[in-house]
This record gives C-alpha cells, structure tokens and sequence, in this order.
C-alpha cells in the first residue's frame, strides 16, 4: 500500500488578494504580478451563495485581473436571491474598472449555473460589458425578480414550479428545459447588447438541470436579429459542472440551495451528471477556449489598450 499527498496551487507567484468592501460591493480582487495594465473579469458562482474565489486566483494566475463577486448569503448581503438589483453588478464593474491596474474602457464577465440570468442582463444592459462566457447557464431569468434603476427588468421563472426525478443517485431537475423557448417573456433580450458585445456559452450534454435546452433557442434568438457576435458550445457526455481542470470528478455533491414546492431547502444531494473522461476532456478545451475569448475581446479589442500600446514606452533596467 502506497500513500502520497500532493499540494496544488491555485494563485501563482507573484499574484495579490485584495478584499473588496466598496459601497456595497462584496468580493475579492485578484491581481497578477506587475503593473498591468490587464483585463479585467467579473467572476460569478451560482445557487451556491457565498464567495467562491478559485477561479479568480487561476485567472489572475494568467494575466487577468478577476474580481470575485458575491451577490448573496454573504456578509451583509441578502440571504436570498429573491429579488436582485442589477445596479449592484453595474457598480461592481465601475469597481474593476476603476483599479488603476485595470484596463479601464472595458471588462469581461464570467457566471456559472444560476448566475447566468445576471451575467446576460449584464451583457444587455452595461456597455461596458464586452466578453461574457455563460458556464451551464440558463437563458432566463431563474426564481428571481432582475430589478434595474427602480423597475422590473425580467420577472424570474417560479423555480417552485421544476419536478425533481427521483433516481438511486439523487433528484436531477424534470420540467425546466420546458422553459427554453424564443417566446418566454423571462428570456433575456441579449440580442439588445451592443455589437461588440461577445457572448460565449457552454453547457454539458448530460446537463441535468437541462440547460443544454437553452442554445438553439439563444442561436435563434440572436441570428433573428442578425447577431452573429457568440460562440456555442455543447461538450457530450458532461453534466453541469464545468470548471478548471485537473480537479476531481465531481458527480454528485451537496448543494445549499434548492427550491421546492415546499420551501427552500437548505441541503439535498444533488447529482451533476457526466462523465468522467468527457467531462476532464471538455475542462482542459474550455479553459483554454475561455481565456483566449477573454483575452481576445477585452484586452486585444480594447480602443484604449491599443493607444496605450503605442505609447508604451518599456523600462530600461539600470546599468
């Protein structure tokens, strides 16, 4: 019997964490080394509340300045998504972007799973909003009432409404993809962000909440109105967890948060369905894929990043 530990890293060398309490805006901000400037992302979980921050530590490992928002259950943020007020993501960006190692014209936005809906309205409402990638995210608005400047922007999906399908591994979600139509007014009207507004989405095939539903009804959406800035992506054989690679095969996992028709419950085993080699193969290409669209739209396309390249003058080391 043999035994080893091994100790991954998540933030390179070099790389700063920097707590964010400004006006209301609660995250963390990660900053690779030097003085930029670099793109700046947005960095949004899902149902799972709180801070999550590793991914924000890997982006910034590579260049971005990533600010890890939380929007609930976390310090003196609401405890629920019930309603949400989108002003609250538009100052986290005016937060980023006022960094002076940031870019400053222009940022990126990345969600997963239940932050989708955010992440889109974003996209539609910010001009500052360039790139965002949608990670297994739906398409309209989810258990939410999206609030924008005082009126209601979408009036969310009653999550209370959703089946469960009992199986020996855990409920997988029954009726949403039901919802995944052109016509449903809780879509979000991205065909309304700019046009250099860049989308890019992708879901797992073996989704179980059903978002993989939700791509031919976003293509349509936006080819109808002549939109050709996004990118799809459905990687078969991969459920609803799309992170990082290199990390553990999550199937199954307990998740925080789940809406019922009794109330909202706090903790059920959920499982996330896939496979194991689909799901690590469709990790390493999504990675790779994600940060070059990053870099691509928010630092190459950006009309101030270009003028600052032109006066760039290097620093000449001491003799």
């Amino acid at each position: 019997m043999a035994k080893v530990e091994m100790e991954r890293l998540l933030m390179g060398p070099g790389v700063r964490r920097l707590p964010v309490r400004e006006g209301r805006v609660r995250g963390a901000l990660y900053l690779p080394p030097g003085d930029g400037p670099f793109p700046g992302i947005v960095d949004m979980f899902g149902s799972i509340g709180g801070l999550m921050e590793f991914r924000s530590a890997l982006l910034a490992s590579r260049g971005f300045a990533s600010l890890s928002l939380a929007f609930f259950d976390y310090d003196d943020l609401p405890n629920t998504t019930e309603n949400l007020d989108l002003s609250y993501f538009e100052e986290a960006v005016e937060v980023l972007l006022a960094v002076p190692e940031v870019i400053p014209d222009r940022c990126g936005a990345v969600a997963n799973s239940r932050s989708g809906d955010i992440l889109l309205s974003m996209a539609t409402l910010l001009p500052a909003v360039k790139a965002v990638v949608g990670v297994s995210c739906s398409t309209i608005a989810l258990g939410s009432t999206l609030i924008y400047k005082g009126k209601v922007f979408k009036q969310g999906y009653d999550m209370d409404q959703i089946t469960f399908e009992k199986t020996n591994r855990g409920p997988w979600v029954g009726s949403l993809q039901q919802q995944f139509t052109t016509d449903n007014p809780a879509m979000i009207p991205v065909e309304e962000a700019d046009e250099d507004t860049h989308f890019l989405l992708a879901v797992g095939g073996d989704d179980p909440w059903g978002f993989q539903h939700s791509l031919a009804p976003f293509r349509e959406r936006m080819l109808s109105h002549n939109r050709h800035n996004f990118e799809t992506v459905l990687y078969p054989g991969t459920g609803h967890i799309i992170e990082p690679p290199y990390n553990a095969f999550n199937y199954q996992s307990f998740h925080r948060h789940i809406p019922t028709k009794e109330h909202l419950t706090k903790g059920i085993i959920f499982q996330w369905g896939g496979k194991p080699h689909s799901t690590c193969t469709a990790q390493e290409d999504f990675w790779r894929r994600m940060r070059t669209f990053l870099m691509n739209h928010v630092q190459d396309e950006s009309p101030w990043y270009q003028q600052y390249l032109t006066q760039y003058t290097p620093k000449t080391p001491p003799n």
